[in-house]
C-alpha cells in the first residue's frame, strides 16, 4: 500500500515522500491516520517513485489507508480531512490551497 504523507518524528511535520530520506530509517516516520499511529519506511516503485508504506507485520491492518489505497478519490477525501483535524487542533499548521 502506498501512503503518500507522514509525520516526521524529528520535526514534527507532514512530509510528502518525495521529500523523505530513502531508505528511512526505522521509528523516523509515522502513519498521518491517527487511529493507526504505526511506523513507516520509505520505499521506491518500479519506476523509481518514493512512497511510504507499513513496515510488514506491523499490525496496521486497521489503517484506513490499507482500505483505501485501491481508491484514490477517498483516501485523498481521508487524507484531506485528517490533515485538517491535525491544523485544527494545532498540531500542524493550517494547509494552504493555491488556484
Amino acid at each position: 500500500m502506498k501512503i503518500p504523507w507522514a509525520i516526521d518524528i524529528r520535526t514534527k511535520e507532514w512530509l510528502r515522500a518525495d521529500r523523505a530520506v530513502y531508505p528511512g530509517e526505522r521509528g523516523r516516520y509515522r502513519c498521518t491516520d491517527p487511529s493507526c499511529d504505526r511506523e513507516l519506511t520509505v520505499a521506491r516503485s518500479k519506476r523509481g517513485r518514493q512512497h511510504f508504506k507499513h513496515f510488514r507485520n506491523s499490525g496496521a491492518e486497521g489503517c484506513a489507508f490499507r482500505h483505501l489505497s485501491v481508491n484514490t478519490h477517498q483516501s485523498a477525501i481521508h487524507l484531506l480531512s485528517v490533515r485538517f483535524s491535525e491544523a485544527m487542533a494545532g498540531n500542524v499548521p493550517m494547509p494552504l490551497f493555491i488556484f
